[in-house]
């Protein structure tokens, strides 16, 4: 016990998605579980989650967004979206701070459970589809409805024993490092006071997907329980950072960066009826009205050069499929389907791989031209410059272009809610 850090200066982390930011909380700033972990104290606990994004930009950014910081326990939560870097993010974790507690999250909620009697894998689209809204999982009139339709059709799709691929994912993410994982409670039938029906009231917020302040609670309490039997070493340990990264994010703050120039008819603003900013180009193709953006490397080391930009799902898109021309004229396609949800409505970044930038080089320009009208007009949120050629685990599985450019000519061409 004299070896560990008093409880009063463990340092807390939290990576992750909306959830883990705070949406559907009344109160965030207090109620999110790096907040209850740190006893609401900004200076111990911080929160680096980022809304409609998955680990993908963090397994890129760690450096650019942690900087200097020391941590003792971070808390990762991306369940859904692991394969976009879970792995290559808890490595570096591991390079950097070789005795922290790392602790993966698996989340629950009725987007999971599904039914292949009534032809439904997703609860929440089953409850739309009869006239239920989005807090259905706290209406008792659900419950009746569910039910009668026959509990012992319905299947939580996660659950352990069925071995899913996602699930193998965070596990070997887990042995790989070391780490921990917690799970929101769950239970293998729906009725009764312990049921999944009873815990989805108690632990989702209204929306019946983000976690209510009772399940950020259940995770700081489980958290905490580690931490206080592993404990935490006094002295901590920190290893620089191996690689170098520099990343611009502008979705929560609106500041794109020096290094980043754009087209005159480029504008940074909010969404409408969001707090989440987008920087968007007003102008057509027409001649001397290019809409593009300019990148600089000015490291010693050739650096892989990554867009996020907004996508939508279920198909079709709200948002166009775009052309990308690099300065050399390289064509790159960036589609714009958010991926891996299904008939589920969400608003997503979606990252692109759009060739490397070499050390010291003149300017790289990216010239983008839609290929459609749509809804919404394209949407850049985050430029990436990261280590070239960093391919382990399944970092950039849901980007478009990962290694190859499109030819063309020949081309045919918080859930995560905002």
């Amino acid at each position: 016990m004299n070896d560990r850090r008093p409880g009063n200066e463990i340092r807390y982390a939290s990576f992750g998605t909306s959830i883990t930011w705070g949406s559907g909380l009344d109160n965030r700033e207090k109620e999110a579980y790096v907040w209850k972990l740190s006893n609401n104290d900004h200076e111990r606990g911080i929160n680096y989650a980022i809304r409609s994004s998955g680990p993908n930009y963090p397994s890129s950014c760690i450096r650019s967004m942690m900087k200097d910081e020391e941590y003792d326990v971070f808390v990762l939560e991306f369940f859904m979206r692991a394969p976009e870097g879970l792995q290559t993010l808890v490595s570096r974790l591991r390079d950097r701070f070789p005795e922290a507690i790392i602790v993966i999250v698996k989340l629950w909620g009725p987007f999971q459970i599904g039914s292949k009697a009534l032809k439904v894998h997703d609860l929440s689209l089953w409850a739309r589809r009869n006239g239920f809204k989005e807090n259905f999982i706290h209406d008792r009139q659900f419950r009746t409805a569910f039910f009668a339709s026959g509990e012992h059709n319905w299947q939580y799709r996660y659950a352990d024993h069925l071995q899913d691929a996602l699930v193998q994912y965070i596990q070997q993410a887990a042995r790989k490092v070391g780490a921990y994982i917690v799970e929101l409670p769950i239970s293998d039938h729906a009725d009764g006071p312990e049921g999944w029906l009873a815990l989805g009231h108690k632990f989702l917020a209204g929306d019946s997907f983000h976690m209510s302040a009772a399940g950020h609670q259940n995770i700081a309490n489980q958290v905490k329980a580690i931490v206080d039997r592993v404990g935490v070493p006094k002295v901590r340990h920190a290893e620089p950072f191996g690689a170098i990264d520099l990343c611009y994010n502008w979705f929560t703050t609106g500041v794109v960066g020096e290094i980043i120039q754009y087209s005159p008819s480029g504008v940074v603003q909010k969404m409408p009826g969001t707090e989440k900013y987008v920087l968007s180009f007003t102008k057509g193709n027409a001649k001397n009205e290019e809409n593009y953006i300019r990148v600089s490397n000015p490291t010693d080391v050739e650096l892989e050069f990554l867009i996020g930009y907004m996508s939508t799902g279920p198909p079709p898109s709200k948002y166009p499929k775009v052309t990308a021309i690099r300065e050399d004229g390289t064509h790159f396609l960036l589609l714009p389907d958010a991926l891996g949800w299904r008939e589920r409505k969400v608003h997503i970044v979606r990252m692109a791989s759009l060739g490397t930038i070499k050390p010291h080089s003149t300017v790289a320009q990216v010239t983008f031209h839609p290929l459609e009208k749509t809804e919404y007009p394209f949407r850049l949120v985050q430029v990436i410059l990261t280590p070239a050629g960093d391919n382990n685990d399944q970092r950039t599985e849901s980007m478009t272009n990962r290694g190859q450019s499109v030819d063309f000519e020949n081309s045919s061409g918080e859930a995560n809610v905002l």
